[in-house]
């Protein structure tokens, strides 16, 4: 494996996210009018209440496996056993999963059951999804190319088949049989990428299975959780959905900032192995880098513009989102930062503990202001508790990677204060233009492009070596194509 390897995976990670903010974008404004804010909030609220079980299905085994499988990703038959000895854990606990969850939607639930049992299919799932595996021998244009075919499948089947409220069990059978056939396309390819397993033992993984799984459930807690907390305090599913809505378009721009982090963990993995400790820095810097480039202008663009996008991309009856979006865009940074120093580091090199650790505290810290505020709030006290964790969690990793003389706060923060300055500069441009601008497509349009324009030139002014080595990277490709 070399450095190119990285950035081409990158690349590829990189145009399916941006292809992932594209289908949203066409997409949203048509379902946010068809299925209205209640019918997003149902299906936000089912997915859910789903998504606790598909978690204890999983257990964890996909960050772990990521992480063995990128040790050893040059030893085909290691890799391999690795790759049947979680597939046995995780059929193991699906089946046990999906009994639970027969039982707790004939118990307990009395409307939209039809949701319930189509969202059943992702506990299944869990057996068959190997795009860990993929990720952890650094293929990631067999991942890329299945989703962006199926996904693109999706659009159009969604703008033929759903037509009113009522569908919105089509829109959920979409999302969970598009993943499924993104699965099935995995498989096929995975001759010659995996051997017959010789002699496996699954359960010898457990312990460190269980250490990873505990703060999975803390991060679901505060990623999930807040959902069907609105859901349990609000009446009706409106609230439910303004903050998918809201979050949606965070989590949009988060893709973009994240974008990294599955590529670096396997090679974090390998490098830690080899015991390369400045390799490891060189793509954590670059890491940094990348989240104080685009997370900062990201933040102040959607404050400045979300009086003006919420109108022309939801339509009428989506005021509220102009207040809670802009809210959450604080979580594009903050969880940007500790995906690098959680994911891309802590996890990589074992140090479980203080990792866990941050995330406990952080759905602790979630759990509190959720309680407080979402009963008053609805979906803004769902989003100020979403800031507050993800707060408590960035500042815990800081400071125990500072503390432990692991990383240097140069390393951290090496760029943001240029990118800040630029991304206040670009704010102040951007609300000029706002005392003119008219809420429809055209001045949308205007306004954001003339941000993204104002913010280049000035890195391009003051000859900012970061931007200007990737786009010259990217240019060198298409040129020599």
């Amino acid at each position: 494996m070399n450095g190119k390897s990285v950035r081409k995976n990158y690349i590829l990670n990189l145009a399916y996210q941006i292809f992932s903010i594209l289908v949203p974008v066409v997409t949203a404004p048509y379902t946010a009018r068809v299925l209205t804010a209640e019918g997003i909030g149902i299906n936000s609220y089912v997915s859910s209440m789903v998504s606790y079980f598909v978690l204890f299905a999983g257990l964890g085994t996909s960050l772990y496996g990521v992480r063995e499988v990128g040790s050893c990703q040059n030893d085909l038959q290691k890799r391999s056993n690795i790759l049947w000895e979680m597939i046995s854990i995780r059929s193991l606990t699906s089946v046990i999963m999906l009994v639970f969850y027969v039982v707790f939607v004939l118990m307990t639930v009395s409307r939209s059951r039809v949701l319930y049992w189509i969202y059943a299919v992702n506990i299944l799932y869990v057996i068959f999804d190997i795009s860990w595996y993929y990720q952890g021998i650094e293929e990631f244009s067999y991942t890329v190319l299945a989703s962006f075919f199926i996904r693109l499948m999706n659009v159009l089947l969604l703008f033929l088949l759903v037509r009113s409220p009522n569908d919105v069990w089509i829109y959920a059978s979409l999302t969970v049989f598009g993943n499924a056939a993104t699965g099935a396309i995995l498989w096929i390819c995975l001759k010659g990428k995996a051997v017959r397993r010789t002699e496996i033992q699954p359960f010898r993984h457990m312990k460190s299975i269980i250490a990873l799984f505990i703060p999975t459930i803390a991060i679901n807690i505060y990623t999930v959780v807040d959902k069907s907390m609105i859901g349990w305090f609000s009446s009706g599913s409106a609230e439910n959905g303004y903050y998918e809505e809201a979050e949606k378009i965070v989590r949009i721009a988060l893709t973009v900032v994240t974008a990294m982090g599955p590529v670096i963990i396997p090679r974090i993995s390998m490098l830690f192995q080899g015991n390369d400790k400045k390799n490891m820095n060189y793509y954590l810097g670059r890491s940094f880098r990348f989240i104080w480039c685009l997370g900062l202008p990201m933040i102040a663009g959607i404050f400045c513009v979300s009086d003006l996008f919420v109108p022309v991309f939801f339509g009428p009856g989506y005021e509220k989102v102009e207040t809670v979006m802009p809210l959450l865009s604080f979580i594009i940074v903050l969880i940007g930062l500790s995906s690098v120093i959680g994911m891309q580091y802590l996890v990589p090199t074992r140090q479980q503990k203080p990792y866990t650790f941050s995330v406990t505290m952080g759905a602790t810290v979630n759990l509190a202001v959720n309680l407080l505020l979402i009963p008053r709030l609805f979906s803004i006290g769902a989003a100020l508790g979403t800031i507050a964790a993800e707060t408590a969690v960035t500042a815990y990793q800081i400071g125990f990677v500072r503390k432990t003389d692991q990383m240097q706060m140069g390393l951290i923060f090496n760029g943001a204060p240029r990118y800040l300055f630029a991304s206040l500069i670009m704010s102040a441009v951007l609300l000029f233009v706002k005392q003119f601008a008219e809420p429809d497509l055209l001045w949308l349009l205007i306004t954001v492009f003339t941000g993204m324009g104002v913010y280049l030139i000035y890195l391009l002014i003051i000859r900012d070596e970061f931007l200007i080595e990737n786009v010259g990277a990217v240019i060198k490709k298409i040129w020599k194509k």
